[in-house]
């Protein structure tokens, strides 16, 4: 499966004890991403259980050539999960000239979201009134970090890849099919 973007409308430059971060939520729990027809996503609570096991970078804009920390390095890139979501706090290096550049963009304006490319691990579809929504249970994170796309509200997304979106759409499909003949063999009208 290819990696999913999922866009938040979060992003602050952080003063603590002399030192700045770019900080932000990389996804939100429990709010809906429009995918297609009447397909969403969401994550749970839980999707993020693991993320202390991952090697995680921060990236501007998902672009690997703008690495502006990681995991890996103490101090660098600090994940948490919370009641909310998955929090990043990036510190800030003044020498780093991709740091210079991000941090101008986030305080001119023209940067004001974070984003997370992932890779469902766990998933499954349910069935909420009109929706059909895909709940990412797992999932391995590659990166987070600052996006200069436009404000999207937590409750849009955008799949990168024409192969993720049909694989998504095969995935919904063969739900909707298992789940009509589950439905039908289970009616009053088969017993």
């Amino acid at each position: 499966m290819n990696m999913r973007h999922i866009y938040v409308p979060e992003l602050e430059i952080r003063e603590r004890n002399g030192e700045s971060y770019f900080t932000g939520y990389a996804a939100v729990f429990d709010e809906e991403v429009h995918l297609f027809a009447d397909a969403y996503e969401r994550f749970d609570k839980q999707a993020f259980s693991c993320i202390q096991d991952q090697v995680v970078e921060c990236w501007y804009d998902h672009k690997s050539d703008m690495k502006l920390g990681t995991t890996a390095v103490q101090g660098s890139l600090t994940l948490t999960v919370d009641e909310k979501g998955l929090f990043y706090q990036q510190r800030f290096n003044p020498q780093d000239a991709d740091h210079v550049y991000v941090r101008s963009k986030i305080s001119s304006g023209l940067c004001g979201g974070s984003s997370l490319g992932f890779r469902p691990t766990k998933q499954k579809w349910i069935k909420e009134g009109d929706k059909d929504i895909n709940i990412i249970e797992r999932c391995w994170v590659r990166d987070v970090g600052p996006t200069p796309k436009p404000a999207y509200q937590t409750t849009s997304a955008q799949v990168r890849s024409e192969s993720d979106l049909s694989e998504m759409k095969r995935s919904w499909e063969t739900w909707r099919r298992l789940s009509a003949i589950y439905l039908k063999a289970n009616s009053p009208e088969s017993f």
